[in-house]
C-alpha cells in the first residue's frame, strides 16, 4: 500500500469508495433515508469542488484507490477506506499522513467530527472526544462527535 496526493482523475473511484462506506459501514447507524441523501449529493463533481482549498491524498493498492482522505485547516474533512480492507492500517496510515503535515506546518491539534461508528477508530489513533452534537442534515439530526489530537 502507497499514498500520494489526489489527483483529478482519483474522483470517481473516491466517489464509489465513499458510497460505498455509506451504504456497508455508516448506515448500520444512521437511518436509511440520510444515507440514501448523502449518497444522492455524492458524485465525481462534488469530490472535485470539494477537493479545492484541501489537502487530500488517496491509498492505493496497485493503482486501485482503497483510501482517501482530506483535510482543511486543522480538521480531517474525510477519510474513508474500502471496506474489505478495514483494520488493516489504512486509515491510520492515511491519518499519519495528515499529522506529519500539520506537524511539519506547525499546527498543534487536529480536529475530526466523527459518526457514530467511526469514534472508536479516531480514539485508536489517539484521538479525544470533546463533545457530541445533533448536526441538522436535511430533514434529519444526526448525532456528531467532535474529536481532537494535540500533536507533539
Amino acid at each position: 500500500m502507497k499514498t500520494r496526493k489526489f489527483r483529478e482523475e482519483d474522483a470517481k473511484e473516491v466517489c464509489d469508495l465513499i458510497k460505498r462506506n455509506d451504504r456497508e459501514v455508516t448506515s448500520k447507524d444512521y437511518p436509511k433515508k440520510v444515507i440514501e441523501m448523502w449518497i444522492k449529493e455524492m458524485d465525481s463533481a462534488h469530490i472535485l469542488k470539494k477537493s479545492k482549498g484541501r489537502i487530500c491524498y488517496v491509498a492505493l493498492v496497485g493503482s486501485e484507490v482503497v483510501g482517501y482522505i482530506s483535510f482543511k485547516k486543522n480538521e480531517i474533512m474525510k477519510l474513508f477506506v474500502n471496506p474489505d480492507l478495514h483494520g488493516q492500517g489504512i486509515g491510520k496510515k492515511l491519518i499519519e499522513k495528515i499529522e506529519n503535515y500539520s506537524t511539519r506546518s506547525g499546527l498543534r491539534k487536529l480536529t475530526v467530527r466523527s459518526n457514530i461508528g467511526s469514534e472508536r477508530f479516531y480514539e485508536k489513533c489517539g484521538f479525544k472526544r470533546i463533545k457530541s452534537v445533533y448536526e441538522i442534515s436535511g430533514p434529519n439530526k444526526i448525532k456528531e462527535i467532535y474529536m481532537e489530537k494535540k500533536l507533539k
